[in-house]
């Protein structure tokens, strides 16, 4: 057995990019999330890949729009900010969510899916 393979069984599940971001979006609901907001979250360095990921891969529409934000020292510049634009979108991300879950083994448990599930009201039909 290589030491890879021995590590990756006796660690804590970790999760990945995707997943978190997956919470991100729906804790945000319809104001969604920005480069900063997500590098301070969770330190996401390249959310826009990320972003595309979830349409190219997983089938998940997300709306986006850039916006005005006025740097440290003043200036101005432009983020892109990022949100599910529907219900339907949110539970999408909140299946995937569950499944990258199942996926690892994690014991899942119910009281965390309902309060996800619960943040799909935020969002319009």
């Amino acid at each position: 057995m290589n030491k890879i393979s021995s590590v990756s069984r006796t660690e804590k599940y970790i999760p990945v990019k995707e997943e978190l971001l997956g919470i991100e979006l729906l804790k945000a609901g319809p104001a969604g999330v920005s480069k900063l907001a997500m590098l301070e979250a969770y330190g996401e360095t390249c959310l826009n890949t990320t972003i595309s990921h979830l349409g190219l891969n997983r089938g998940i529409n997300i709306a986006r729009e850039r916006r005005p934000h006025r740097h440290q020292n003043g200036g101005d510049t432009y983020f892109t900010w990022y949100w599910l634009p529907s219900r339907r979108e949110a539970k999408k991300v909140l299946d995937m969510i569950w499944e990258f879950r199942k996926t690892r083994g994690e014991t899942l448990k119910v009281g965390d899916y309902w309060q996800l599930f619960w943040l799909l009201d935020n969002f319009p039909e």
